[in-house]
């Protein structure tokens, strides 16, 4: 089982994840809690260019994380989705909720 890797990088307006690897159940760790905690601060941009599995729980991380933001009025943006990631969010019909970034220029 390959890892998850996580990045993160502060911009003006926004958090940014960069995750690399296996994004799974097994391999998520303590990230729900750092990315429930920061939607509550700032928009947060995923990127998942480099995510080689995505499973259900993952989607569903992302999906609670979009709720919270959206509750105190800060965005989740998704940039750069991987094949595997494409694929998944609109095999769950997910794809359109979501604001999806090529560059974090587009943050709003």
């Amino acid at each position: 089982m390959e890892q998850l890797s996580i990045t993160e990088k502060n911009g003006i307006n926004y958090v940014l994840f960069e995750l690399a690897g296996e994004f799974t159940s097994y391999t998520i760790d303590g990230f729900p809690h750092k990315l429930y905690e920061t939607i509550q601060q700032h928009a947060v941009v995923i990127d998942l260019a480099q995510v080689t599995k995505i499973s259900d729980s993952a989607i569903g991380c992302i999906m609670a994380a979009f709720n919270d933001g959206k509750a105190v009025g800060h965005k989740l943006y998704l940039k750069s989705l991987s094949i595997v990631c494409d694929r998944a969010f609109r095999e769950t019909g997910f794809k359109e909720l979501f604001p999806v970034i090529s560059s974090v220029t587009e943050v709003l």
